[in-house]
């Protein structure tokens, strides 16, 4: 017996597993490629479910594909993907005022405080 999948108010399909669990596995992986099978495997969802989100995603450009025999396909993260995702953009550096030739330049002694908020002591 399948599982009975939940519909919207429009009676479409609720999307069970959101993409970026599918770019995390990816991220997470000791392996440079993935499969469908895998992805589906880790995620607990058939592999066509899989091959489905990792199709979306090659069409935003966040993940890339290549056959590589009779019907095997490869996928992996764009290039714009690898790049680090630890970015915390609430972190205080991302609102710092910013500084400009010609003002005081004092700021070489005051980089803890610009950075972090606090005096340097």
């Amino acid at each position: 017996m399948s599982k009975k999948r939940d519909r919207n108010d429009r009676g479409q399909y609720t999307e069970t597993i959101p993409l970026e669990d599918v770019l995390a596995m990816m991220r997470q992986s000791s392996d440079p490629v993935v499969t469908a099978k895998e992805v589906g495997e880790h995620l607990g969802c058939s592999s066509e479910a899989a091959r489905q989100k990792l199709t979306r995603l090659t069409e935003e450009g966040r993940v890339e594909r290549r056959k590589v025999g009779a019907g095997a396909v490869v996928w992996w993260l764009a290039d714009r993907e690898t790049i680090t995702t630890d970015i915390n953009s609430d972190d205080p550096f991302f609102t710092r005022q910013t500084y400009t030739a010609g003002e005081p330049s004092d700021t070489s002694e005051r980089v803890d405080e610009i950075l972090y908020g606090k005096s340097a002591e």
